[in-house]
């Protein structure tokens, strides 16, 4: 099917996809997912056909095979389209507590597009709703406020962006938590975004996938993702504030920043899909007055103040105005 695929969009009798194809396709594929909720971001566009191309002016059979492996969007919207299917769910962008203009600022990295990018080879339950647990403009550079905020959740993803403007991340499969070993499963990924965009999957050299320390003192504290103690794909340390990326054999993944060593600028971590510990316990500290609706009714009918758990909710925060591009 790749290749058939390869030989509609190189055109009849052509062996290659040339540079204009390839990004009007890509341009194509996110405006078929987002289906009018948002324009395409240009910037991801550029970033996935820089990617692909390198120093190229066109892409053969094999560059293809490669692009979509690392970059399966065009190959699954082409597949559902000959299919008939309609298996591209894009996933609600839930903020939760925070101003909903923070999503277009462009200090939030995590965009439709983005999550158009991300989720393509997700399963559909990972796919419905994805919420953010922390940010660091929002919730600052600590990593005690961090595991606060998403040990045990479930399922995430964390994108990072430096100093000198890289922007990458990944998936974890299982939630954070504290361990003096490596954790994850084979559904975790690793992902550049800016100045180039791929993601990177498991190569089964070895499984370590995520990592998490906190409170040792002869292993690393903070989160990351991949390669060896000491020498990960992706690692930011506990004070927030430093990270290294390596290239690493657990993804077959590159450096994602020039400096190995680099300063981190912020952090955000969103919720994919909740574990049955955290659903429960959603369930369980939910209101009473949400809980019991029914009551709720009664109380309104009698003229009284049914919703007293309102006075208690956190308020959403003053608008963030700040909406100038997602990259530079």
């Amino acid at each position: 099917m790749k290749e058939y695929f390869f030989s509609i969009l190189a055109g009849q009798g052509n062996n290659s996809i040339s540079r204009e194809r390839l990004s009007a396709a890509i341009l194509g594929s996110f405006s078929y997912v987002l289906n009018g909720e948002e324009a395409p971001d240009s910037s991801l566009v550029d970033s996935l056909a820089k990617t692909a191309l390198v120093s190229k002016t066109s892409m053969d059979v094999s560059d293809w095979a490669k692009f979509c492996k690392q970059n399966p969007l065009i190959f699954n919207v082409m597949k559902s389209i000959l299919l008939g299917t309609d298996d591209l769910r894009l996933p609600t962008l839930d903020l939760v507590r925070v101003d909903p203009a923070f999503l277009s600022s462009s200090r939030c990295r995590m965009s439709k597009s983005i999550a158009a990018l991300l989720s393509c080879g997700m399963a559909p339950k990972q796919r419905t709703k994805w919420e953010l647990l922390f940010h660091s403009d929002k919730n600052g550079k600590s990593f005690n406020t961090f595991m606060g905020a998403v040990a045990g959740k479930g399922s995430s993803i964390v994108i990072v962006s430096d100093k000198s403007g890289n922007v990458f991340g990944g998936f974890a499969g299982q939630p954070w938590q504290k361990a003096g070993t490596f954790a994850g499963d084979f559904t975790c990924f690793i992902f550049s975004l800016y100045p180039s965009a791929a993601m990177y999957k498991p190569s089964g050299v070895n499984e370590n996938f995520q990592w998490c320390g906190q409170g040792f003192n002869a292993l690393p504290n903070g989160f990351g993702f991949g390669g060896q103690v000491g020498f990960f794909a992706i690692f930011v340390d506990d004070t927030m504030d430093k990270g290294m990326t390596r290239p690493a054999a657990t993804y077959n993944s590159p450096a994602f920043s020039k400096e190995q060593l680099f300063e981190v600028d912020t952090v955000e971590c969103w919720l994919v899909e909740p574990s049955e510990e955290e659903m429960e316990r959603r369930e369980a500290t939910g209101t009473a007055m949400d809980r019991f609706k029914e009551t709720n009714k009664f109380l309104k009918i009698a003229g009284a103040q049914a919703d007293y758990s309102s006075a208690y909710r956190d308020d959403r925060p003053i608008d963030v105005e700040d909406n100038t591009s997602k990259f530079r």
